[in-house]
């Protein structure tokens, strides 16, 4: 008996990088599986009888818990998202095209850590290895914040698309430095941004910094160099000239810069960036990349587009691409996007667009080339000790190898796309690690139509249980020292009893944040925390 016509439709996958259902097979990207090693566990070879080893990529490998996509609410259409910072241990503040600030408050939400067998591989006599490791179970909880809407905060020249706009990555004063153009005509603009409540504490405009529009600016904190705290500047104009300068704090501002640098004929600079342990900086226009040195100014080299980029044709025109996305590395690494055209049997193709790695002493050491349809990338940061990069561009983020032997191979990707058709809906165009550089455990895109999205690196359960329990001690504290602040007040007045309260109530404080960091919650107080303390046992374990 038939019963039906047609066979079941099978069913379909689901995504292990978007989360939605349907093949992969379809997708313009490349297979990234077979490239880096990123197996399964069912893979097995036939010839030895061994296991694949399994990469622990952090976004390839990565399940679907670990990242979290924040739309913008509706009625749309919405602005793109072109600058974003990690501030802190849970927030994070984004700029769009408009120029209005954008808050998000982020949460780890870890679940109880389990011990995992990883079979790695199996001999011939039948005996495994077995490896114990602890993994990052858990989920994002993440909310985009809405301020008040009497005073929306935003930059100051908000007329046309601002492209020119930097947010430091360390604060001054507990404030966020945001430096961007002032009125398209060559003014810079600094403000001061309050990152919890969303709002401009300060803000200045310095009319005459340049004699046209800027075009690019780069920051980089001076916290952990031996020049001090603050940041430091770099801004690139039309008018073929970059400025340095130097903000220490929001009270006194500098309004002039340190150094002007030169040396592109006239061309408009649209890439710059800055190296403070090579003391050097380099600016890129469309023929010219400039290296100059930050003690005095001095031009120190010249690079000009390479000659054999790397593509497959022979007659081409290859320049610097119109991007800021350019990279100056500590290690002394320059990668520069560039633009082929070229033409075949007389005719013009499609741009290609590719990656170029030079030297400090301007040695072209490879290239790689990007697919047609992701187009210019829009940032690149480095990571890992300056040893890898993040290209952000469209359909989302790709790391390459910054190395002399296998210069700008590919690693990672990062997809932000959920269907492969709409693929140029989703661009990628800054992206942030943090909350420390050098441990980071999330990574954070600015996207198209003001979406943000988040990913967990590994380490961030760790990191999340240490927030949660020295932000119980603060309070704890914070709680304890009230009583000592109202007896200031009230006997504050009266000379030598009022410091011995004061005095008795500071000890008081500190006896108690040392006894709860050594015994807990329930040592000093009894009974009165012991939800607390359980509640954070529960979490610990």
């Amino acid at each position: 008996m038939k019963l039906f016509k047609k066979p079941h439709p099978q069913k379909k996958k689901r995504c292990p990088y978007t989360g939605s259902y349907g093949t992969t097979n379809s997708s313009p990207l490349q297979r990234i599986y077979a490239s880096n090693d990123a197996h399964c566990k069912d893979s097995k070879e036939e010839d030895n009888n061994k296991w694949h080893p399994i990469s622990n990529l952090p976004f390839v490998n990565a399940p679907l818990s670990h990242w979290v996509h924040i739309d913008s609410p509706p009625p749309g259409p919405h602005s793109h998202l072109i600058s974003i910072r990690l501030i802190g241990d849970d927030r994070c503040v984004a700029v769009d095209t408009k120029g209005v600030f954008h808050s998000f408050r982020w949460m780890w939400k870890a679940e109880t850590p389990a011990k995992t067998n990883d079979i790695l591989a199996i001999d011939k006599d039948n005996s495994d290895f077995n490896v114990k490791t602890f993994q990052d179970d858990g989920c994002f909880i993440a909310q985009r914040e809405l301020h008040s809407f009497r005073n929306v905060p935003r930059l100051p020249n908000a007329k046309c698309n601002i492209r020119a706009i930097s947010l430091s990555r360390s604060l001054i004063s507990g404030l966020v430095l945001v430096l961007s153009d002032g009125n398209g005509k060559g003014a810079l603009s600094i403000q001061f941004v309050e990152p919890s409540k969303g709002y401009i504490k300060s803000e200045a405009l310095i009319p005459f910094a340049h004699s046209d529009a800027i075009t690019v600016i780069k920051t980089v904190s001076l916290t952990s160099s031996s020049l001090g705290d603050g940041e430091l500047a770099i801004v690139g104009s039309r008018d073929s000239t970059a400025s340095l300068w130097r903000i220490r704090r929001s009270e006194a501002l500098s309004l002039r810069p340190k150094l002007r640098f030169s040396g592109h004929s006239g061309e408009p600079i649209f890439g710059a960036d800055i190296s403070i342990s090579l003391n050097v900086c380099m600016t890129v226009s469309r023929k010219r990349c400039c290296i100059h040195s930050l003690s005095n100014g001095m031009l120190l080299r010249t690079i000009c587009p390479p000659t054999s980029p790397g593509v497959p044709f022979t007659s081409h025109r290859t320049i610097f691409a119109n991007s800021d996305a350019v990279v100056l590395g500590k290690r002394g690494h320059l990668v520069l996007p560039c633009q082929s055209f070229c033409q075949e049997n007389g005719l013009a193709r499609k741009p290609v667009v590719t990656l170029q790695l030079f030297s400090l002493e301007g040695c072209e050491l490879g290239s790689s080339a990007l697919e047609s349809w992701r187009g210019i990338p829009h940032r690149m940061i480095t990571i890992a000790d300056d040893t890898m990069i993040m290209v952000a561009a469209i359909g989302g983020v790709t790391i390459h190898r910054l190395s002399t032997l296998s210069p700008l191979e590919f690693v990672d990707e990062w997809r932000v796309f959920d269907d492969p058709t709409l693929i140029e809906n989703a661009t990628v165009f800054d992206i942030d690690l943090g909350p420390i550089l050098s441990r980071p455990v999330i990574a954070a895109a600015a996207c198209s139509t003001g979406a943000i999205r988040l990913h967990a690196l590994p380490g961030i359960t760790k990191f999340s249980e240490d927030a949660k329990k020295n932000s119980a001690v603060a309070l704890v504290g914070g709680a304890l020292a009230k009583p000592a602040k109202s007896i200031k007040k009230v006997v504050g007045n009266v000379t030598g009893i009022g410091s011995r309260f004061v005095g008795f109530g500071s000890e008081l404080g500190k006896e108690a944040i040392s006894d709860v960091k050594d015994k807990g919650f329930g040592g000093f107080l009894g009974n009165v925390y012991d939800k607390a303390k359980s509640a954070v046992s529960r979490k610990g374990n």
